[in-house]
């Protein structure tokens, strides 16, 4: 499933989209992609990716992959009275209040 294709279509990047049918019944939506394949910025998006890359590595709280998660989770050990909990962002735009996510802590 693609856009409608404008005037501009290449011109940066694209937004595709793909299916998440790994979801329950009636949880099944289609997930944006934002895809720079053949742009003309190719070139300088790579640049800048192996610029940054080197300094991002370094984030342990920023992870690359579901694979580097499972890494971590399995030797995580959490200490006797605290929480640990699982967040699905699912709009990227968290509802609630901040005394609501403190409660919730």
């Amino acid at each position: 499933f693609q856009p409608s294709r404008g005037r501009c279509n290449n011109l940066i990047s694209k937004l595709r989209y793909t299916i998440k049918t790994h979801k329950p019944e009636g949880e099944v939506e289609f997930r944006g992609l934002h895809s720079s394949v053949g742009s003309p910025l190719q070139g300088a998006m790579n640049l800048i990716v192996s610029l940054l890359s080197p300094a991002v590595r370094k984030v342990n709280h920023l992870l690359a992959s579901s694979h580097q998660l499972v890494k971590k989770l399995v030797s995580l050990q959490v200490p006797v009275g605290h929480k640990f909990c699982k967040i699905d962002i699912k709009d990227f735009f968290m509802e609630g209040s901040h005394s609501q996510f403190i409660e919730l802590t």
